[in-house]
């Protein structure tokens, strides 16, 4: 959040194509009412399906995957997880401390994801 804070662009992805909240519902279970109040933050928004791309777009500063019903693909994981690696090597509070605590999390996370299917 430096980046966007710093007035780079500001640009959130919201994940669809696993039965996630939808950005253009304006009921309760949507998330228009929180997509428009970024916009009027001056955030712009996107949605994305992961598995039509190789590589999370440049222009990403946040991805949001709202409560999704189906589980994502090992294809979807891997990608996202290099992108979250990728902007935390290049950030600068990213130290060997975090990154190893991050590697930890991520194998912590995996061995439970494996536990509760």
């Amino acid at each position: 959040m430096i980046e966007v804070s710093r007035g780079s662009t500001k640009k959130i992805y919201f994940t669809k194509g696993h039965g996630e909240h939808a950005v253009a519902d304006n009921t309760e279970r949507g998330l228009k009412q929180f997509v428009d109040n970024l916009k009027s933050e001056g955030y712009q928004t996107d949605e994305i399906v992961l598995a039509e791309h190789k590589e999370m777009p440049a222009d990403a500063q946040a991805l949001v995957v709202a409560g999704p019903v189906a589980a994502l693909t090992d294809g979807e994981v891997k990608l996202v997880k290099e992108w979250i690696e990728k902007a935390a090597s290049s950030s600068p509070w990213s130290t060997p401390a975090c990154r190893a605590a991050w590697k930890a999390r991520s194998r912590a996370g995996a061995s439970t994801s494996a536990r509760t299917r």
